[in-house]
């Protein structure tokens, strides 16, 4: 788990910021993750699960927030990675990486 979370690109295919809508779902499958971090600076993604949307702190107007969630795996054959990836304000962040 990264604390702070790591600055990071969830990309569609066409190289777009993967965003999620209004009601939480996809506008665009996640096909990249880059994050320095990881091996080979991330890579393909192989396989993801999400979005999950979070209302964070929703009954509080100064703090609260939106985000969603993502499972995803990453890299070839031999250097697979699994992370937990969050976009919040239009930008991604890998938040953990599963052994």
């Amino acid at each position: 788990v990264y604390a702070p979370a790591l600055p990071a690109a969830l990309l569609d295919e066409q190289g777009r910021p993967v965003t999620v809508s209004g009601r939480g779902e996809a506008v665009h499958a996640p096909a990249r993750l880059e994050c320095a971090t990881l091996p080979d600076g991330g890579g393909a993604v192989r396989a993801w699960a999400g979005p999950w949307v979070q209302d964070v702190r929703w009954w509080d107007r100064v703090t609260r927030r939106r985000r969603a969630l993502w499972h995803v795996v990453v890299g070839d054959g031999d250097t697979e990675v699994a992370c937990l990836v969050g976009i919040e304000g239009g930008r991604a962040f890998v938040e953990a990486v599963y052994d």
